[in-house]
C-alpha cells in the first residue's frame, strides 16, 4: 500500500463519507417502508428508524419488513459492485470518473453490515445486556428461530471482503491510505452528525 497522502482527497473522501453515511442510513429505512407500505401497513419514517402499524403485522410480515432494510442495503451495495465490472476496462483505461467513484461508494454500503457486528459487540462488551448481536440482523434471526448471531456473522464477513475488495483492488494505489484515513474518519463524523445533529433536525 503507497504511503503517499493527498490532503485534498482526504477532505473529499471525509466529505463524502458523512454524506453517504446519511443516505445510507435514510435509504436503509426507506427499505422497511416500502416493504410495510406494499403489505398495506402506515408508516413513519425518523432519522435513524422507521415505524408501522406492527402490531397488526403477521409474524410473516414482520420479517419482511425486517428483511426490506438490510436486502435494500445489500442490494444498492451489489448494484455498485456490478457498476464497477461493467467500468472496469474504461478505468484502467482512462482512470477513475465520476461514476466510478459514485460506484464506490455505493458499493460501501455492505460496510454497513460490518459496521452493525463491531457496534453491537462493543456495545455488549462496554454495556452487557445478554446478546452480542442487535438490530435487523438478529431479528431476522429470531423469526427464524436460528442463532442471533447467524445473520450478523454472515453478512458482516461478506461485507468486510467487499470493502477489503474495494480498498485493495479498485481504489488507486496511491491514494489508499488516503480513502482508509477519510474512510474512518468521515464516516465517524457521519454517524455523529447525522444521528445526533442534523438527523434529528430533518427527520424529527
Amino acid at each position: 500500500m503507497s504511503l503517499t497522502f493527498h490532503f485534498k482527497c482526504f477532505f473529499l473522501f471525509v466529505l463524502a463519507f458523512i454524506l453517504f453515511t446519511a443516505i445510507g442510513t435514510i435509504t436503509h429505512e426507506i427499505g422497511h417502508i416500502a416493504v410495510a407500505e406494499f403489505l398495506g401497513y402506515s408508516t413513519t419514517l425518523y432519522h435513524d428508524s422507521m415505524s408501522y402499524n406492527s402490531w397488526e403485522a403477521s409474524e410473516f410480515h414482520g420479517f419482511l419488513v425486517t428483511l426490506g432494510g438490510p436486502l435494500q442495503t445489500m442490494l444498492t451495495g451489489i448494484l455498485g459492485l456490478v457498476i464497477l465490472r461493467l467500468r472496469k476496462n474504461k478505468r484502467n483505461t482512462t482512470g477513475f470518473a465520476l461514476w466510478d467513484w459514485l460506484a464506490v461508494f455505493i458499493s460501501l454500503f455492505w460496510l454497513r453490515e460490518v459496521f452493525n457486528v463491531v457496534m453491537s459487540v462493543g456495545m455488549e462488551l462496554m454495556k452487557p445486556n445478554g446478546t452480542f448481536f442487535g438490530g435487523d440482523e438478529a431479528g431476522l434471526a429470531w423469526y427464524l428461530g436460528i442463532p442471533h448471531g447467524t445473520f450478523a456473522i454472515l453478512f458482516g464477513m461478506i461485507g468486510l471482503l467487499i470493502g477489503l475488495y474495494i480498498v485493495f483492488s479498485v481504489i488507486p494505489r496511491e491514494l489508499r491510505l488516503t480513502f482508509i484515513c477519510g474512510g474512518i474518519i468521515g464516516g465517524i463524523l457521519g454517524f455523529v452528525i447525522w444521528m445526533n445533529h442534523l438527523g434529528p433536525i430533518i427527520f424529527p
